[in-house]
C-alpha cells in the first residue's frame, strides 16, 4: 500500500498518467527501453488495472530481455534465440563513440593512481609455472606472461575473422591482472565494432528442421511448423552415441563441456569445468607472506565467482 501511495505521488507529480504513459510511448521509440520500463512501473503500481501501461511495461521490459547476455542465452535455449530490437545499431555505436574516452579516464583515476599501485604491485604474485601447476586460465595466465587465449588459439562461433590482441603482462600480480582485464574491454570494443560494421543482414537462426526450433511468428502460420517448435523445445533432437569436449574463453577464464550421449535427446553424462575453483586454490599461495589487509585485493584480483566453485 505504500509503495502504491509512493507511486501516485511520483506519477501526479509528472502531471498524470496519461502525460507519463505519452511520454513513455516517445521515449520507447527511441529506444530508451530501460527508462519506459522503470517509469510505467511506477503506473502499474499507481493503477494495477491500466492495461495500457501494463502493455507498454511488457514490451519495454521484452526489448531490455534481448539485450540481456543472460536472457538471450535463454531464449536461444527456449525459443531458438530472438532477433535484435529495432535501433540496436545506435545503442551500440553510441557505446563505441564514448566509452573509449572513458576507458582512458579510467585509466588515468584508477590505474595510474598511487595508492592503487603500492597496494596491488607486487602483491598475489604467481609466474607462468605456477600458473601451470594450478591449472589456471584467462587474465590470470596472461598476467603472468603467458599468451594464449582460446579464441585465437581454437576459434569458435567465427572469431577467426575478428582482428583483435592478446593482452599480456609480466609480473603476475594484482595489478597486472588488473591492467589486463582493462586493456580486454578496450579489445572487446575492436570486436563489438567489427560485429556492427560486417553484420550481414538475413534470418538470425538456421532454418535445420533437426537442430533448431522454427522462427516463432512462423509458428503461427500452419501446424506443422508448430508441431517441429514443439518437439524442438519439449523434445529435442536426438544425438547420436558419441562423446565431446568444447571449451570457450569465457569472463573468468576458461569454460569446458564434456557430454556423452547415449543416443537419446538428453546426455548421458554431462561435467562442467568452471575457472574460478582452480582460482581459488591459490589464495593461501598467493598470501602467503602478506597482511590481511592485502587479501581484499588478491581475492578482488581473482575476480572470482563462487556459482563457479559449486561442482
Amino acid at each position: 500500500m505504500r509503495r502504491g501511495r509512493a507511486a501516485r505521488r511520483t506519477i501526479e507529480g509528472m502531471g498524470g498518467a496519461e502525460a507519463v504513459l505519452e511520454k513513455a510511448r516517445a521515449s520507447f521509440e527511441n529506444g530508451e527501453f530501460r527508462w519506459v520500463a522503470q517509469i510505467v512501473n511506477e503506473v502499474v503500481f499507481a493503477d494495477p488495472d491500466n492495461k495500457e501501461a501494463r502493455l507498454l511495461q511488457a514490451d519495454a521490459l521484452e526489448q531490455l530481455g534481448y539485450q540481456s547476455e543472460n536472457t538471450t542465452v535463454r531464449n536461444a535455449h527456449l525459443t531458438g534465440a530472438q532477433d535484435l530490437p529495432n535501433g540496436w545499431e545506435k545503442k551500440i555505436h553510441e557505446l563505441l563513440d564514448f566509452m573509449p574516452g572513458r576507458m582512458d579516464e579510467y585509466d588515468s583515476m584508477v590505474l595510474n593512481n598511487g595508492i592503487l599501485k603500492r597496494r596491488t604491485q607486487g602483491v598475489g604474485v604467481f609466474d607462468k609455472e605456477e600458473a601451470f601447476a594450478w591449472a589456471l586460465t584467462g587474465s590470470g595466465l596472461r598476467a603472468a606472461g603467458f599468451e594464449w587465449d582460446y579464441r585465437k588459439q581454437r576459434p569458435y562461433s567465427g572469431y577467426e575473422n575478428f582482428e583483435f590482441d592478446i593482452p599480456i603482462a609480466i609480473n603476475g600480480d594484482v595489478y597486472d591482472r588488473c591492467a589486463v582485464r582493462v586493456e580486454e574491454i578496450r579489445q572487446s570494443l575492436r570486436i563489438i565494432k567489427q560485429c556492427v560494421d560486417n553484420m550481414p543482414s538475413g534470418h538470425y537462426k538456421s532454418d535445420h528442421p533437426l537442430t533448431t526450433p522454427p522462427r516463432k511468428e512462423k509458428t503461427m502460420e500452419d501446424i506443422e511448423t508448430l508441431i517441429d517448435h514443439f518437439l524442438s523445445v519439449s523434445w529435442g533432437p536426438v544425438i547420436p552415441p558419441n562423446e565431446v569436449s568444447v571449451g570457450v574463453e569465457a569472463t573468468k577464464g576458461i569454460n569446458s563441456y564434456y557430454l556423452i550421449s547415449d543416443g537419446g535427446t538428453t546426455s548421458y553424462r554431462t561435467r562442467i569445468r568452471t575457472p574460478t575453483f582452480p582460482h581459488l586454490q591459490m589464495i593461501p599461495k598467493m598470501c602467503r607472506g602478506f597482511m590481511l589487509a592485502d587479501l581484499v585485493a588478491i581475492v578482488a584480483g581473482i575476480d572470482f565467482v563462487m556459482a563457479d566453485v559449486d561442482r
